[in-house]
């Protein structure tokens, strides 16, 4: 759990900064698949909106999670984020808050997920 904080708080300095950082997709899979249907993993959120027609709502982040249901196109989203309010996606999955569903949370592909309208 240290080694996920670290990267997590690591990323958040060097982007508040502006220096670019990269972790290697074995770290930002851990961090990712060790919070599943845990507390969220960063303190961060921004409204976001889905880009696509009939998009699935997983329980986790990947396609083998199981399927909850799906958002419609325009959708009006809560996408969690890194402090500068850009949509935060660890390897292309992005986690949403969903009230009632998942304990809270549902993951989307990041390529449905747009800050824009």
């Amino acid at each position: 759990m240290k080694k996920i904080k670290f990267v997590i708080v690591a990323l958040s300095v060097a982007t508040s900064l502006g220096i670019g950082a990269q972790i290697s997709n074995a770290e930002s899979e851990s961090a990712v698949n060790s919070s599943v249907g845990k507390a969220p993993r960063a303190t961060y959120w921004t409204t976001a909106y889905i880009k696509g027609s009939n998009v699935i709502k997983r329980s986790g982040p990947g396609t083998s999670y199981t399927n909850l249901g799906q958002f419609s196109n325009g959708a009006k989203v809560t996408a969690e984020a890194w402090s500068n309010g850009d949509i935060l996606s660890v390897n292309s999955w992005v986690r949403l808050k969903t009230p009632g569903i998942n304990g809270g949370y549902t993951y989307v592909s990041s390529k449905y997920v747009s800050k824009s309208k």
